[in-house]
């Protein structure tokens, strides 16, 4: 399997999570949420920062969790918030060295779990699953916005 294809499944897989996931699971063996996990990713992409409020909605987290979520994540040296120059009510968040060195080993092991489950089924089966799986978690929350289901 090529490398460009198995990032390809990743990034799929990871964008289907992003839909379907919305609460935190909490992981006692690593003391901190599947949430922070996706906090840390989407910071790592995003190294210049970003609004603590942005950061709420692309992880879908409300913005208490993701306070409480920073704090803690900021107390282990994994973030640092700072207050925006231009709007001191809003905070801006970006991911230390630490927490660089976190995101990357996270994103390695999605890849080796993408890359057992290829090895198994194969890769059409598997990204054509994802595609359909996809199209699934966004019809759901679709129908959730629109108040069709709960």
């Amino acid at each position: 399997m090529e490398q460009d294809e198995l990032k390809k499944i990743t990034d799929l897989y990871a964008s289907i999570l992003k839909v379907f996931c919305h609460k935190p699971i909490k992981d006692d063996t690593l003391g901190y949420g599947q949430g922070q996990n996706r906090i840390l990713i989407y910071l790592s992409d995003h190294p210049d920062g970003v609004l603590s409020g942005d950061l709420s909605s692309e992880v879908h987290v409300g913005t208490g969790r993701i306070g409480n979520a920073l704090k803690e994540m900021e107390r282990k040296g994994l973030v640092k918030r700072f207050d925006d120059t231009n709007d001191r009510r809003k905070t801006i968040v970006k991911i230390t060295e630490q927490g660089l060195q976190l995101a990357e080993k996270r994103r390695n092991e999605f890849i080796s779990l993408n890359k057992m489950i290829i090895d198994k089924i194969g890769y059409d089966e598997f990204y054509h699953f994802l595609l359909t799986f996809k199209k699934i978690a966004e019809i759901g929350n679709e129908l959730k916005m629109k108040g069709e289901v709960e």
